[in-house]
């Protein structure tokens, strides 16, 4: 059964809608249904129908739930991320046949470009980069160029009259200089590869429709029906391309401002009202699903009494449509008020001990019956460890559903430890670490006694190895590995080793095995400076959606829990504040270029850390409207910060006493 809004949505034949979905609401039911009812009610063919949504993942389930119920050749309809629909445009007008590079391989030839770039600008004494690195030293430089990198799509979208301080027009002029140096040299690294971006499939089809009339006239007469997922996260090049077909088709856009938590992508909630009034000004129409199917009675009250003052204008209240139970109160805990003074790390040590101990409680108590049935959400997983470690010690069982960050892991650190001393013998660090690993066979005893021996002789550690009687078998795999050294596959050569294999240690060698299909003329230290790049920016390894069924409870961040839902959500560390963007020159697109110390710079920086305010503000919306059944919420801070999610429940505690429950630990 449906509700009335529902059913008017799936019905609708209207050549504009907007859907604001409420979490919970049966969106992506709705959507499936629609997208049915177009095809057997109204004939439309499959190959006419467009879907674009936010997530791979989201488009396999939509695919999957319409093959249950109509049976048409899926792969026709056009059910995908908007990356993914670019991408089939491409592949059907373009004659060029292309890879596309992952995160990390588009992260590593950036890298490289840099590098490369200012070598040889360096090397002809070019004014433009002298002039930048006098000025502020190579680091400094290479991490603004790769701040530009991130900043494409804004630069694409920049106005040609943009403002920027007369003081600093030389400096921007320099930059600029170098940066169309530094992307010549990235382009020419794709064309070698026939490669492209996640970024070029956006411009790149941006720029087809735009210059080649015929292929916008084709699709603009094949699709009949378009609906955008998820639209509160869009961004300008995104809405360009939707804009190319909404007059030609019948278009829904659906979702909920309150949910948009991607400005690091480029997301602009104000995208969504701008689209939102535009369409109604056409004779659109605008439904709001503002049913909660997902959590019980108290826990939407509670959402809206907060989040109706702390989201202030446009807030949109849920209704519960499980009236039949009010449910548990939320639990609010904190730490004991005392005279000691911890640290944020010592705090978090002692609010994850509680917390694994407070869960084995709540399973008891509640409905959950499994571990899975409960998710630990974080802002980010930088302090996770902290958790997975009191889990562990009270022998709950967890899973990461990212799979955690490869290249941190202790297992492939040894196993990148090993490539750089084989690469450089003199390494005696990167040695040190081969001789302490997992795989070395070196008992505790002897790796203590090299300690102290190598620091008392001062040796060489290679050159200590070889005098030691007790480690031959160590010693002749050390022997072995050398003489093999770029005689075989880099993942046939690692796999000489005794490992044990690991989830890491699968995707390590994955990777290596990826690189060295992908990039066939590549040397070793080739792929050593690939992983070096990643370990320095902070990127984790590429891995496909997945459904992971371990039993365990669930630790991810709340933007990989957009979508999902569960029994029990616990929120920990709710007094941690995130640094705000430390980068010494920002952009905006209408109020131009900012350099540190400048008007422009301090009227950005002003915009940002407000936009960042309302942004942290629905992030917590995000993570409470994940729960079904029970909420629990903690920090370990005496007095939080301002702007913090406890400072926001101290804040409005008076609204909220009749649903929650206090305690300490």
């Amino acid at each position: 059964m449906h509700t009335l809004t529902q059913e008017k949505i799936i019905q609708s034949q209207a050549q504009s809608v907007v859907v604001e979905a409420q979490p919970g609401s049966g969106k992506t039911r709705i959507l499936v249904e629609r997208l049915v009812t177009y095809i057997q009610k109204y004939g439309i063919k499959p190959e006419s129908i467009v879907a674009i949504t936010f997530t791979e993942k989201a488009a396999h389930e939509i695919k999957e739930r319409i093959q249950n119920k109509v049976d048409i050749p899926i792969e026709k309809c056009w059910i995908s991320t908007i990356h993914g629909f670019c991408h089939r445009i491409l592949r059907e007008t373009t004659p060029i046949d292309f890879l596309i590079l992952t995160q990390e391989q588009a992260l590593f030839l950036k890298d490289q470009a840099i590098e490369q770039s200012l070598k040889e600008l360096v090397d002809r004494r070019d004014p433009s980069v002298i002039s930048l690195l006098s000025q502020d030293g190579f680091p400094k430089l290479k991490t603004l160029l790769m701040f530009l990198f991130s900043k494409r799509e804004t630069l694409h979208f920049l106005k040609e009259d943009l403002k920027v301080d007369p003081l600093s027009l030389d400096f921007y002029k320099n930059l600029f200089c170098v940066f169309e140096h530094v992307k010549g040299h990235y382009e020419k690294a794709k064309q070698k590869r026939s490669a492209y971006d996640f970024d070029d499939l956006l411009i790149k089809c941006v720029e087809l429709l735009k210059q080649n009339t015929l292929v916008l006239s084709h699709y603009r007469k094949l699709f009949k029906l378009i609906m955008v997922d998820e639209f509160q996260d869009t961004n300008d090049i995104q809405r360009e391309i939707v804009e190319f077909f909404r007059d030609f088709v019948s278009l829904m856009i659906v979702g909920d401002p309150k949910q948009s938590i991607y400005r690091f992508r480029g997301a602009e909630v104000s995208l969504f009202y701008d689209v939102k009034q535009d369409m109604l000004q056409k004779e659109g129409f605008c439904f709001e699903m503002v049913e909660n199917f997902r959590s019980t009675q108290r826990l939407i009250e509670f959402t809206n009494a907060l989040f109706k003052p702390l989201l202030e204008s446009r807030f949109q209240a849920s209704l519960p449509a499980r009236t039949q139970e009010f449910g548990n109160p939320i639990e609010y805990w904190k730490r004991k008020e005392d005279e000691n003074t911890l640290t944020a790390e010592e705090g978090r040590i002692q609010e994850a001990a509680w917390m694994a101990r407070h869960l084995k409680k709540v399973k008891k108590k509640t409905s959950s019956s499994s571990w899975s049935d409960m998710a630990i959400l974080f802002r980010a997983m930088t302090f996770s460890h902290i958790y997975e470690e009191a889990l562990t010690q009270e022998g709950i069982p967890w899973v990461r559903t990212d799979g955690g960050y490869v290249y941190e892991s202790q297992e492939v650190c040894e196993l990148v430890s090993l490539l750089k001393w084989v690469l450089n013998p003199q390494d005696d660090y990167a040695l040190w670490n081969v001789c302490i690993s997992s795989w070395s066979g070196l008992s505790s005893k002897v790796i203590t006694s090299l300690g102290i021996e190598r620091a008392r002789r001062r040796l060489k550690l290679y050159d200590l190895l070889q005098e030691k009687k007790d480690i031959q078998k160590f010693l002749v795999l050390l022997q072995q590995l050398v003489e093999q050294k770029e005689k075989m596959s880099l993942e046939e050569w690692y796999r000489l080793l005794p490992l044990v294999f690991t989830k890491h240690v699968y995707k390590f060698l994955r990777i290596v095995r990826e690189f060295e299909a992908q990039n066939p003329q590549s040397s070793w230290k080739d792929f050593l400076q690939y992983v070096e790049a990643l370990q320095k920016y902070g990127i984790a390894a590429s891995e496909p959606p997945q459904d992971i069924e371990q039993e365990g409870v669930r630790l991810l961040t709340i933007h990989q829990s957009k979508g999902l839902e569960f029994d029990t959500v616990l929120i920990p560390d709710m007094s941690y504040l995130p640094r705000g963007e430390s980068s010494w020159v920002l952009i905006d697109k209408k109020l131009g270029f900012g350099l540190k110390g400048d008007a422009i710079y301090t009227e950005i920086k002003k915009q940002e850390q407000e936009l960042d305010l309302a942004e942290s503000k629905r992030l917590f919306y995000v993570a409470v409207t994940r729960a079904k059944n029970h909420l629990i919420l903690s920090h370990s801070s005496k007095k939080p910060k301002i702007h913090t999610w406890a400072r926001f429940m101290d804040d409005y505690k008076p609204l909220l006493m009749s649903y929650i429950q206090e305690g300490e630990f």
